[in-house]
């Protein structure tokens, strides 16, 4: 049976059950009740949806059997969902259950047919739909920084879009279209660097835990792509986006990502190597994760095993992220302006004398400033999702390695390999940037400072110049305006040469006591001195001496 009401002036529609009366009504009330205070924002957020925005979101099942293979089930509609769980809830099944559902942003009908039917804290909804870049404090639980059932990574990423703007609407920050807190962030177009835009995610999941019949259940929330629009900040306006832009800032760079198949050897059957090469395209992580899944299926002993794919999807977009800073860094001497560009790592800081770095800019010294705090947050944040994820509790073992006997940490979660030097690598990436961005620093300052330098002492010299032609001339002017008191010595009369009889002798004398003709005379006599001494040493060895 079907029903319809209004909840808070909201229209919500409702599929209810004979067995479990409006489920999913009082499951709204918990969340109304429980995130008004912890999460107001994301509370407002799923009472303003409309009806269409109800039905945003994806959602998907992996059901993982004991032969280590696995079926994928994606429903159009929260109708399709909330059948498939009731449906689930009834049948028996011979064999144990184990499915990890995937939702791609926060409707409000999936978040009612997810948390009703598997009991999901709210909680775990709210904490992923806070921005990534805002000063939030409750998406981790300071109590259980380290959670087997649940956990929270977030991440940073390029967006190969570009957004048409008016120009009334022009910003650097747009919003998602879409039901979580995600924004885009794009670059000044006065600031030193012209590149994609980027913006930040988060990666949640939850999990009943591991039954007595060996049955569990998961969900896995993963962020939506940047649509076809975007909106504006200021009113909400809905903005295109450009996926084709042939522009070198907005263009793909494939090879920045990093190789995301663990290969060591191929398979025996030469069949099997065209489909044994996993490519993602890092485009949308819903439907990487499927494609991924249904090509390259790990072994699942748990449920955060089932996790594996989507962690390593994080690793490398965030890698991506940050190859793409160092690249910034690289093109930062030269005219970061031009299509091609030759980029050596180990000749950077090395022109200094051309592009933007050749003069003192506000903007640019302030971009290195920002690149410098930002990865230092970003190297904090790695920090918080090793934690998160467990890696620093027990040591390493690499997944091939994995069997029953296998040693595990504490709470009997084996730390693969992969992970934990896809961390390491994160790590030190932003050390790198840092580093650079030091560098960039330092000889930035020294070298404006040696150009400052170099100016005042040219203006020095100037001022130097025109300090000699003063003494030279106001000298000459004194004796004109003494002369000037009678006419006798005007040009023209009978006594003018007096004056230039004068004048003469006091210019001769004026010039020899300016700093440059002293600086003339001196260096004229120890020439003079020099060739005399070079004659004299001639002269006593025998050779002609000249008188």
């Amino acid at each position: 049976m079907e029903t319809a009401e209004y909840v808070d002036d909201v229209w919500i529609d409702r599929a209810t059950t004979l067995c479990e009366k409006d489920a999913r009504q009082r499951y709204l009330e918990v969340i109304n009740t429980q995130l008004c205070w912890l999460f107001p924002e994301f509370v407002q957020n799923i009472h303003a949806q409309s009806p269409h925005e109800r039905e945003m979101s994806r959602a998907a099942v992996i059901e993982y059997s004991d032969e280590d293979t696995s079926t994928q089930t994606v429903f159009k509609t929260s109708k399709d969902l909330q059948y498939y769980l009731e449906r689930s809830t009834v049948e028996k099944s011979s064999a144990p259950r184990r499915r990890l559902f995937l939702l791609e942003d926060l409707s409000l009908n999936y978040i009612e047919a997810l948390g009703s039917q598997l009991r999901i804290p709210p909680s775990f909804f709210g904490a992923h739909w806070a921005d990534p870049t805002n000063p939030t404090f409750n998406y981790r639980s300071p109590f259980s920084r380290y959670s087997n059932d649940a956990f929270v990574v977030r991440y940073a990423s390029t967006q190969p879009v570009r957004i048409d703007t008016p120009h009334n609407l022009q910003s650097t920050v747009y919003r998602f279209n879409s039901n979580v807190n995600r924004h885009v962030h794009c670059y000044d177009p006065k600031s030193p660097i012209i590149d994609q835009p980027k913006s930040y995610h988060a990666l949640s999941f939850w999990t009943s835990g591991i039954r007595k019949d060996g049955s569990w259940d998961a969900v896995l929330l993963v962020d939506p792509p940047v649509g076809d629009h975007v909106k504006s900040i200021a009113d909400g306006t809905l903005l295109k986006v450009d996926h084709t832009s042939n522009e070198h800032a907005y263009s793909r760079m494939h090879s920045l990502a990093p190789d995301f198949n663990d290969i060591s050897i191929l398979s025996a059957d030469s069949g099997d190597w065209a489909h044994g090469w996993v490519q993602p395209e890092y485009y949308s992580m819903f439907d990487d994760i499927l494609a991924v899944t249904s090509i390259s299926q790990p072994r699942v002993p748990n449920p955060r095993a089932s996790t594996e794919i989507a962690r390593k999807l994080v690793i490398c977009i965030f890698l991506t992220f940050l190859r793409r800073r160092i690249h910034n860094m690289l093109r930062l001497q030269a005219n970061p302006r031009a299509a091609v560009l030759s980029i050596n790592r180990c000749d950077y800081l090395r022109q200094f004398g051309q592009g933007v770095l050749s003069s003192w800019h506000h903007e640019l010294f302030g971009f290195v400033v920002n690149v410098k705090y930002i990865m230092g947050i970003m190297a904090n944040e790695a920090k918080d999702n090793v934690v998160a994820l467990g890696l620093d509790r027990a040591p390493a073992i690499a997944a091939a390695a994995v069997t029953v006997a296998t040693p595990a940490s504490n709470n009997g979660t084996v730390i693969p390999q992969w992970e934990q030097d896809g961390w390491i690598a994160i790590e030190e990436h932003c050390a790198k940037i840092i580093t650079m961005a030091d560098a960039f620093l330092r000889s930035y300052l020294q070298f404006t400072s040696m150009q400052e330098a170099q100016a005042a002492n040219k203006n020095a010299l100037s001022l130097a110049r025109i300090t000699t032609l003063t003494m030279v001339f106001i000298p000459l002017s004194t004796v004109a305006a003494i002369f000037s008191m009678s006419d006798d010595f005007m040009p023209g009369k009978s006594k003018s040469w007096i004056f230039w009889a004068t004048a003469l002798p006091v210019l001769m004398v004026m010039f020899a006591l300016t700093t440059e003709s002293r600086a003339f005379a001196k260096r004229h006599w120890v020439e003079w001195r020099d060739r005399r001494i070079r004659e004299r040493n001639m002269c006593q060895e025998g050779a002609k001496c000249v008188p």
